[in-house]
């Protein structure tokens, strides 16, 4: 602090009070782990040694295990409280085992050889992953960073030792999301391949035997397969695979109500049973035939349950839970295939039953001309709006007296009008929707025969509305479905006795076609609509189907994104592809077609491939198509892109790995910080105090070696988002040209600095300092990488998320990215460490040209900045840095950042309550609070502040609390306080720098935050903030 703006006053005697520890019993020499920082400097013997101590008790209660070993036994010399309790030796039994005794996963020599560059001193650290044992026995996985060291003047490795159990649960968690992703693949292929085999034919038994056949061959679980339908009081078996002959002939017809495939029928619900150990249901046949887990999907026919597949294993709990999902869905098109096929069955036996009736007729050339106009219309479309307005249009014209024509059909408990004729919009609208049991048509639906009522005087089924309307007579025709009624015509007629017996005979006739026509119509559309879902989905997930042959000639191209091609699907039909890629990709893939209709068996390729100019990666599954009874000579090929989904992996790995780093920089700066804070505090009251220069000189160094450490504790929290930024908006050229100016100044002459900044690039809200530094990281690695000269290129532009071309990992919620590259042409970077650049401490330079920290750093302030850096390099050729800053629309960009205050205001005699559990910390502010005109109350832990405060309750102006402390934390006391008084004024503290983020500043009200170790003058200037 700047004493020539401070307020000064003459501190009374016995403020400072040294802070003393206790040395355990048989403790030796100082508790530090050796060679693990700089020495303090030797300004008097009683505060290095303490330093020390508080160093090694720091150590002894780190959350990582750290051991000493004995640099040529390998045997224990130390190990701290953290490594002795997940081991579970005392200090006494370590001291007799070595490092040997703790590995599981490799030999001694192995071990020897890798330690064996340390031992020498050609390596000063190394790191591993193994299995450490317990004294129990049991291992665990641990990530190992050996060091050289000594201790008492002997040669030592010191290990640090991080547990990455949860690192390897998470990996494994990863893979099987992967495995996942592929079922996923895999049963869009089953889904595929299924639908096309049933949908091959419309004979109804062809239909149910490529239905079998296609579960068994595409399904690991279905060992047995069969389909029922349902044929009176008879469950009658039409098709099967997997079954010998005894159990075929015993369950042949199944007699209601028999079985677990009439309960399936009963119920009208899939019944999976994964254990049939006790189940009442399975027949003594399955029993025999030792079904041990099974599942019935009911077929249906609108609503109705026609039939039951079966599927069962000899094995119990052979299904799972995606597994039955995928049989809902086959289900279904087996469904509409079965359903599709008997319908056409029923016109083909209702025409050769319409050529007998038209033989019999009376008139018979008037009438077969009548009914062959009508059928041809009807059946001239598969629209189902078409066919209804054909149908209308065809009776209205072809049949006397039709003054009015009507077709409903059921949906529900309401019969809907679907065409009309004859009637207005009035009545159309009040008969529009006829609920159950009402009126002539329900009475049609119900009985399910023809209504013929030559006079509707003595009629008691026509209602109201047909009456008004004038209806005298009328025919009401059913339109049937496998035997049920599903909605009905009717045409009616001013006129009494309109209709003859002959005219009714006709009507039959032509309304058997029109509802078979209807019907077609009806379903086509349904099937329709599913191949659109279908497709949907298929265009959703952005993935590409292929059929090839055995020589990669494609067959069919399905997709909705063509960007994803090599060429229009137009281009690529009946041509190979040797004819788009080169000999070595298109043998490959070729190869790989022939191994599957070879073994008939799956399998999944990833290929890179270069589309539109940009670099692509295909992840794709390759399937036999198996149809019934033949060899595979085709397969289909699902791609999916996974280049996006790729990058996002490598963020996420690296984002893991430099998580578990910043919790152990952020506990052990919580730590150090609160052991600065007194250091600092004490030098601005000694300057106060001492008058000889001398000694204001030792004061002014110590001052600016706490300063030091203060600044080393923010750099390495930088990387791992734990310092708080001040934010500002500025023009990222003028950044640009100050990092450029440096550059000039001191780079070689043999590096070329060249500048690409576009016009309008919108202004960055951040922190100057913190992304000048990040600028000159990156120019000094490129630098670095070109030590016989070459080119460096800073370039500066905005890009839209969500634009072509821009990268998939940005964020929705910012509309604006700025985009600041640093390229270079020199030495690349190999692809075997590229995942490893951000890590802390990692550097492929000499240990004096590089600490490692560099990219960390920059990494921590992007994150920190909401922004993303990605890396492109080839060894040889150069590598890009690339860093996205989002454009933040904020009130704070429309302003400069507040001054810093040049004085510190004193208080008014104001009580404050300081909450701390270091005495050291509630000594030094309670001395300079006092010296500024404060009155002030001292708390250890949150019971004690809380019994002071309800003591002094309408007395105490503001709290300061820290926000780690034992018996009640911070966040606690807060509560409680804020509680007894709702405009209390609180101030939380903490020598972590990100720990106020636990805050809620709605919910506890915190008014400030003091991120440790503070000077005086920000103590000052926060409370007069807060108070006034």
């Amino acid at each position: 602090m700047d004493t020539d703006n401070r307020r000064t006053k003459t501190p009374g005697p016995g403020v400072l009070k040294k802070k003393t520890r206790k040395r355990p019993a048989g403790e030796k020499g100082p508790l530090t782990a050796p060679g693990t920082g700089p020495q303090p400097a030797r300004v008097g013997g009683d505060v290095n040694r303490e330093s020390l101590e508080h160093l090694g008790a720091i150590l002894e209660e780190s959350m990582f295990e750290i051991i000493v070993l004995d640099s040529t036994t390998l045997g224990f010399v130390h190990a701290n409280k953290k490594a002795r309790e997940t081991l579970g030796y005392g200090m006494k039994e370590l001291s007799g085992l070595t490092a040997f005794d703790l590995r599981m996963e490799f030999l001694d020599d192995r071990f020897f050889k890798m330690i064996e560059p340390l031992r020498k001193g050609t390596a000063e650290r190394t790191k591993y992953t193994s299995l450490h044992r317990r004294k129990g026995g049991t291992p665990y996985p641990v990530e190992v960073h050996l060091q050289n060291s000594t201790f008492n003047e002997a040669p030592v490795l010191v290990a640090v030792i991080l547990d990455i159990t949860k690192r390897t649960q998470a990996e494994e968690g990863l893979k099987e999301t992967l495995d996942q992703l592929s079922k996923i693949n895999r049963y869009e292929t089953v889904i595929g391949i299924l639908t096309r085999t049933v949908h091959n034919s419309i004979n109804l038994k062809t239909v149910m035997e490529n239905a079998v056949e296609a579960l068994r061959r595409n399904m690991e679980a279905a060992k047995h397969v069969s389909i029922f339908l349902v044929e009176g009081a008879e469950a009658v078996l039409h098709a099967h695979r997997g079954l010998p002959e005894w159990f075929v002939s015993r369950v042949e017809r199944i007699q209601f109500p028999r079985g677990a495939t009439w309960r399936a029928i009963i119920q009208g619900k899939t019944a999976y049973v994964p254990d049939t150990e006790g189940d009442e249901s399975l027949g003594q046949a399955g029993v025999d035939l030792g079904i041990k887990s099974y599942v019935s999907i009911p077929l249906k026919n609108d609503g109705r349950v026609v039939g039951v597949i079966n599927i069962s294993n000899d094995v119990t709990n052979s299904f799972r839970a995606d597994e039955l999902r995928l049989l809902d869905i086959v289900s279904r098109q087996i469904e509409i295939a079965i359903n599709n096929a008997r319908f056409t069955e029923s016109l083909i036996n209702s025409e050769r039953a319409l050529e007998e009736k038209i033989k019999t007729l009376s008139k018979k050339e008037s009438y077969q001309k009548i009914v062959y106009t009508i059928a041809g219309r009807v059946h001239s479309s598969v629209d189902f709006g078409e066919v209804l307005s054909l149908t209308i249009n065809s009776l209205r014209q072809n049949i006397k007296n039709a003054d009015f024509t009507a077709v409903y059909f059921v949906e529900g408990n309401e019969a809907v009008l679907k065409a009309v004729h004859g009637h207005d919009d009035y009545f159309n609208k009040k008969v529009g929707r006829i609920p159950y049991p009402r009126g002539l048509t329900w009475r049609t639906i119900i009985e399910g025969k023809t209504r013929f009522v030559p006079d509707t005087a003595d009629d008691d089924a026509i209602g109201p509305a047909g009456r008004q309307t004038g209806v005298r007579s009328y025919i009401s025709m059913p339109i049937k479905s496998v035997g049920n009624t599903v909605g009905c015509i009717t045409i009616a007629s001013r006129s009494l006795n309109a209709f003859d017996r002959d005219e009714l005979t006709l009507l039959e006739s032509i309304a058997e076609q029109i509802g078979i026509a209807l019907l077609n119509a009806k379903y086509v559309t349904e099937i329709e609509s599913n191949e659109r879902r279908l497709k949907a989905l298929v265009g959703s997930v952005d993935e590409i189907v292929f059929e090839f042959d055995d020589q990669g000639t494609y067959l069919g191209v399905w997709t909705e994104n063509e960007d994803l091609l090599v060429r229009r699907k137009e281009e690529l039909l009946g041509r190979r592809i040797s004819d788009f890629f080169d000999e070595g990709f298109s043998n490959s893939v070729t190869d790989a077609i022939k191994r599957v209709l070879r073994n008939r068996k799956s399998e999944i390729v990833e290929f890179n491939t270069t589309l539109r100019g940009r670099e692509r990666c295909f992840r794709a599954r390759i399937n036999p198509i198996l149809a019934s009874g033949s060899e595979p000579s085709t397969v289909s090929m699902l791609a999916r892109d996974v280049t996006e989904s790729k990058a996002l992996e490598t963020q996420l790995l690296r984002s893991q790995r430099l998580e578990s780093v910043g919790k152990l920089a952020g506990g052990i700066a919580h730590d150090l910080n609160n052991i600065l804070q007194p250091i600092l505090m004490s030098i601005q009251l000694l300057n106060t105090r001492i008058t000889d220069e001398k000694s204001r000189n030792w004061l002014e160094i110590l001052d600016r070696s706490a300063q030091r450490g203060a600044d080393l504790i923010r750099q390495i929290l930088s990387f791992a988002r734990g310092l708080e930024i001040k934010k500002q908006p500025f023009d990222i050229k003028y950044l640009v040209k100050d990092v450029q100016k440096i550059i000039d100044e001191t780079f070689p002459k043999l590096i070329s600095l060249h500048t690409e900044i576009e016009d309008d690039v919108p202004p960055v809200f951040g922190d100057y300092t913190q992304l000048n530094q990040v600028l000159m990281n990156l120019c000094v690695n490129a630098r670095d990488a070109m030590a016989e000269g070459g080119d460096l290129v800073i370039s500066v532009k905005s890009i839209k998320a969500g634009d072509e071309g821009s990268p998939a990992f940005l964020k929705p919620e910012y509309r604006q990215y700025t985009v600041i590259g640093v390229s270079d042409t020199g030495t690349g970077i190999p692809p075997e460490v590229m995942n490893n650049i951000f890590d802390p401490f990692f550097t492929t330079k000499e240990s004096d040209k590089g600490t490692g920290l560099g990219l960390s750093i920059v990494y921590g302030i992007v994150k920190d900045h909401d922004g993303f850096i990605n890396v492109e390099s080839r060894v040889g050729k150069g590598t890009t840095f690339t860093v996205y800053l989002p454009v933040i629309d904020s009130p704070a960009a429309d302003r400069k950042a507040d001054e810093l205050y040049p004085n510190a205001p004193a208080g008014n005699r104001e009580l404050i309550l300081i909450v701390d559990d270091e005495s050291t910390i509630t000594d030094m502010t309670k001395t300079i609070l006092e010296e500024y005109d404060y009155k002030v109350l001292v708390a250890h832990n949150g019971e004690e502040a809380t019994k002071i405060f309800l003591t002094h309750k309408d007395e105490i102006y503001a709290v300061i609390v820290d926000m780690m402390m034992p018996v009640m934390g911070g966040k606690t006391t807060i509560r409680i306080l804020k509680k007894e008084r709702p405009s209390l004024k609180i101030i939380a503290m903490s020598g972590y720098q990100r720990e106020h983020e636990l805050v809620d500043l709605k919910e506890s009200e915190v008014d400030a935050f003091l991120p440790k170790p503070f000077n005086a003058e920000t103590l000052l200037q926060t409370l007069s903030n807060v108070i006034h």
